[in-house]
């Protein structure tokens, strides 16, 4: 690239070197009298040192931009992959943390049945005492009036 440049620069300085072909001498002299002097070869050699130190510099420019992107895509994609470890890992927990929901619905749902037998075998139990409890009654009220 930094090569383009300077062929680019030293053919525009080559071509705004050369005059223009005239068609006649006359012509020569007139348009000779009225455009600025040549270039003489220590101009053009400035002028050349100017162009390629301007190129150099841009280039420099330009390559340190390239760097600063690079350098912040590369930070982004870091980031990207800092951030799909994380995802992962939370992930991972949030697929723990269900199993063991599921698991403690399964456990309190066996619980809530079985308290539900118990209440039904409880009041199974308190009817069987009531009836027992009545039946000795009775019993006591006999022996009393025998």
């Amino acid at each position: 690239m930094k090569h383009l440049a300077l062929l680019a620069v030293i053919g525009i300085l080559l071509t705004g070197c050369q005059p223009a072909p005239q068609k006649s001498e006359k012509s020569e002299k007139q348009a000779d009298s009225t455009k600025a002097p040549k270039m003489q070869p220590a101009d053009i050699q400035l002028a050349l040192k100017k162009a390629t130190a301007l190129a150099e510099k841009r280039l420099a420019e330009l390559n340190d931009l390239r760097q600063a992107k690079t350098m912040a895509v590369n930070k982004l994609e870091g980031d990207l992959r800092s951030q799909k470890l994380a995802n992962a890992a939370f992930q991972n927990e949030l697929k723990k943390i269900s199993t063991n929901l599921m698991e403690l619905t399964l456990t309190l749902k066996v619980e809530v049945q079985r308290r539900i037998l118990l209440s039904e075998q409880l009041d199974a139990a308190r009817m069987e005492n009531k009836r027992l409890s009545a039946a000795i009654r009775r019993l006591e009220d006999k022996l009393q009036e025998s």
